[in-house]
């Protein structure tokens, strides 16, 4: 488990049924934050699927509701991985373009 500001990242293996953990995840954690917090103050959690973080991530869910990992395209875009791939390819984040450069990896 890492901290990214307001932002959990947690390893899950590649086997695990990653819609159910999510879900799970969620449970504790707005479970444990509403315990500390006053009780009219909404607690709610957001989780994505990712090989690497970006503050891009998107939920994505496939026609059963399943959780579907999102990648970062070259583009700086986001879609769907295949969980196949062992190579989750770049992580890094596009820089802003700057004058008469494209977006880079």
């Amino acid at each position: 488990m890492a901290f990214i500001h307001d932002e959990f990242v947690i390893e899950l293996p590649e086997t695990a049924d990653h819609t159910k953990e999510a879900e799970r995840i969620e449970e504790l954690v707005c479970g444990a934050m509403s315990s500390v917090v006053n009780s009219t103050v909404p607690v709610r959690a957001e989780y994505v699927l990712t090989r690497c973080w970006s503050k891009r991530a998107k939920l994505l869910r496939d026609t059963s509701g399943r959780l579907q990992p999102w990648a970062l395209e070259e583009n700086g875009s986001g879609a769907p991985m295949n969980m196949a791939n062992t190579d989750p390819g770049p992580c890094q984040e596009p820089r802003a373009e700057q004058e008469g450069e494209k977006y880079a990896a």
